[in-house]
């Protein structure tokens, strides 16, 4: 075999990771009760720090946003190979790439509180927030979803030099993506009943 028809391989990767997230600058920071007196949030280092969200009708909104925290923090593990092979007037190339994303997720909100004064008390929504009677409060539990899902891509490719003035080109690639599913392997995809 002359080195012109060897099989090469081109490329192999293996990781990738990465993280996406909304921290607000407060985290970390005294939290509701040490700064402010206002007793009963989480002292979660993950979540608590600063004023929580304050909502008072006719005013901007004080304290932190309500989404905060949230983040995403993806793990990819990405091997993948590709080869390329001349032979005669063919140039193939080819290659299967594996992934297995591992995803921590936090999307739920608001985790440290968010009050809302509406004037139910006393009939003015400032001195509602004074007397400190919200007509509504809202708090969500922490909950980190860890998703996942397997990928499986393959792909071969020909160039073919039919003459000087004409190459063809033919590929074919296959993609399959599984499911989304919890780390415990339950299902993230919810279908809603009809009617029968």
């Amino acid at each position: 075999m002359c080195l012109k028809e060897a099989l090469i391989p081109d490329a192999i990767d293996l990781f990738l990771a990465t993280s996406e997230n909304g921290l607000s600058l407060l985290i970390g920071q005294p939290g509701a009760e040490e700064a402010f007196g206002i007793p009963g949030l989480t002292t979660d280092p993950r979540i608590a720090g600063g004023m929580p969200s304050i909502f008072i009708n006719g005013y901007s909104q004080i304290g932190r946003l309500a989404t905060d925290p949230q983040w995403q923090y993806p793990f990819v593990f990405d091997p993948k190979i590709n080869y390329s092979w001349t032979k005669g007037k063919h140039f193939l190339k080819f290659g299967y790439e594996y992934e297995q994303i591992r995803t921590q997720v936090e999307d739920e909100f608001p985790l440290y509180g968010l009050y809302i004064f509406y004037g139910g008390f006393s009939g003015n929504y400032f001195a509602d927030f004074l007397l400190g009677t919200p007509y509504q409060f809202e708090l969500t539990n922490l909950t980190v979803s860890h998703i996942r899902q397997v990928m499986h891509n393959a792909y071969v490719q020909d160039d073919w030099k039919v003459n000087k003035r004409l190459t063809l080109n033919f590929g074919l690639r296959y993609e399959y993506g599984s499911p989304l599913w919890g780390q415990e392997h339950q299902s993230t995809l919810t279908l809603a009943g009809g009617s029968r």
